[in-house]
C-alpha cells in the first residue's frame, strides 16, 4: 500500500480550494483535510473537514501539526503576513507549503502587503511554492460565477476604459515578473 499523505487545504469550501479538494482527494494515498471556520459544512466527498480559522488560533496546531503540505488560501486582511507566519510556525518544518499570492503582490499595496504575505512563507525552513494567478478558470466553469453568463448568452461582461498596472514598468526585486508592459503602452492604452 502507497503510503498516505496529509494535505491540508485551508478556505476548503471556497472558489479555488474546493476544486482542489475535489482533485487532491482523488489522488490514491492522500488524504485531504478541509479546512473551514464551520467544518460541518465541508461536504466534499474523502475530504476530511477540518476546524481551522484565521480568527481562531487555537485551531491551527491540531489542523497544521501532522501535515505533509498545506495549501494556503492568504486571507484577505491586514494582518495577514503575521497570521501566516503564525500558522507556519505551527507546521512541520519537512511540510511543504502552497500559498495562493497575487499576480501583482509586489505592487498591489503600498505597504507592500501581499509580498509580505509571500515573506512570511519564504523565510520558514519549509520547502514552498508561491502561485501568482491572473485569472482562474473556475470562474468561467462553475454555477457560482460566470458559467452561466457565458454558456447561456456567450457573453462576459468587462467594464470598458483603460487598466493601468501601477509600477508595471519596472520590477522591485531579482525574482519579481517583469510584466509585458511599458510607460508607452501604458500611455497609450490611457489616451485611447
Amino acid at each position: 500500500m502507497e503510503p498516505q499523505r496529509r494535505i491540508l487545504v485551508t478556505g476548503a469550501r471556497a472558489k479555488t480550494g474546493d476544486p482542489l479538494a475535489r482533485l487532491l482527494v482523488a489522488r490514491p494515498g492522500v488524504e485531504v483535510l478541509g479546512g473551514s471556520s464551520d467544518p460541518a459544512t465541508v461536504d466534499l466527498p474523502g475530504v476530511v473537514p477540518t476546524a481551522f480559522s484565521w480568527d481562531e488560533p487555537t485551531t491551527w496546531g491540531s489542523a497544521i501539526g501532522d501535515v505533509d503540505a498545506v495549501f494556503v488560501v492568504r486571507p484577505d486582511r491586514p494582518d495577514a503576513p503575521e497570521l501566516i507566519a503564525g500558522l507556519l510556525g505551527q507546521a512541520p518544518e519537512d511540510a511543504h507549503v502552497v500559498l495562493l499570492s497575487e499576480r501583482a503582490a509586489d505592487y498591489a499595496a503600498l505597504d507592500r502587503w501581499g509580498l509580505r504575505c509571500e515573506d512570511a512563507v519564504r523565510s520558514g525552513p519549509r520547502s514552498w511554492t508561491i502561485l501568482r494567478p491572473s485569472w482562474f478558470m473556475q470562474v468561467l466553469t462553475d454555477p457560482r460565477f460566470f458559467r452561466d453568463a457565458v454558456t447561456g448568452d456567450a457573453e462576459l461582461p468587462f467594464p470598458d476604459g483603460a487598466v493601468g498596472w501601477p509600477g508595471s514598468t519596472r520590477a522591485t526585486s531579482p525574482r519579481s515578473p517583469r510584466w509585458p508592459c511599458s510607460t508607452a503602452t501604458t500611455a497609450a492604452a490611457s489616451s485611447s
